[in-house]
């Protein structure tokens, strides 16, 4: 720590402290720096790729792990697939149940026709039909779960029937399988990694994208919770410049807001230097 941010946090204690600032200026003050605080440390950074460090991940943390075969579960439009797409040499195999985002998804086949595939399907435990709740102005927040109801930012009034996976059913009949896998799923991330335990256990992926939101607060799970379904990886959380070194135990890594977590498995944390932003807690 330098002397003046030092000195700097030492005068914001001071300020927060003083018998003179009323109760409630010292809360806002005390609100906007948890805020500040929050996006400094991976959370809330949704604007686009690269504040919420996906872009630099992909092409400086990813591309050293060198995937040969990528799955993007809950594509939408395929945004996250077109960056795979255009900074690696991997295939692509894209998941999006909802008709209209999987409309636009299809398009990307014609810029990279060999080497991505669109599944019209969503990913959970099990394969068979569920129903999922979505707002068509707004088709990133499309959930199979219930509790989206808690969440203000969200309005699903409309819903579809739609056919689900399970990554296990998907993959038993194929020669390859995933070195990278994203999930982002809108809180059906335990789902779909219950979906995949054999494929976890036989065919251990070299690295995990999950995004984390306000869901997990509902569904009683947490950055802890998950990681306990991926034994064998190390968690970061994306910076938008870099990746950040993470325990699960951690009360502040478990923040139910925004945020991406990277599971690299143990074995290959040996090509993610310190020089990449390789930052402990």
């Amino acid at each position: 720590m330098t002397e003046e941010l030092r000195l700097t946090i030492q005068k914001i204690q001071q300020l927060l402290s003083n018998s003179e600032l009323s109760l409630h200026d010292a809360q806002v003050m005390g609100s906007w720096l948890l805020q500040i605080g929050a996006k400094i440390k991976g959370y809330n950074n949704f604007e686009n790729s690269k504040i919420s460090g996906e872009n630099f991940f992909i092409n400086t943390v990813l591309s050293r792990l060198k995937p040969s075969l990528c799955v993007d579960v809950g594509a939408n439009v395929g945004s996250y697939s077109e960056e795979l797409l255009a900074a690696l040499d991997a295939n692509v195999i894209a998941f999006e149940p909802l008709l209209a985002p999987y409309a636009e998804l299809e398009l990307l086949k014609g810029k990279y026709p060999d080497r991505f595939t669109t599944e019209n399907l969503a990913v959970g435990d099990k394969s068979g039909t569920s129903t999922i709740s979505f707002n068509p102005a707004a088709t990133e927040h499309a959930s199979l779960i219930i509790s989206h109801e808690n969440i203000s930012y969200i309005n699903n009034s409309c819903t579809q029937e739609i056919k689900t996976v399970s990554l296990d059913k998907y993959f038993v009949s194929r020669t390859d399988s995933p070195d990278f896998i994203k999930i982002d799923v809108e809180g059906f991330e335990s789902e779909v990694l219950l979906g995949a335990q054999q494929l976890l256990l036989n065919s251990p992926p070299k690295c995990l994208q999950i995004e984390i939101n306000w869901h997990q607060l509902f569904r009683r799970h947490s950055l802890w919770s998950l990681s306990q379904q991926l034994p064998g990886y190390h968690v970061y959380q994306l910076l938008p410049n870099a990746i950040c070194l993470k325990d699960p135990r951690d009360p502040l890594s478990n923040l139910f807001m925004f945020s991406n977590f990277i599971f690299i498995r143990a074995d290959l944390v040996h090509l993610v230097p310190e020089s990449l932003g390789h930052l402990g807690n």
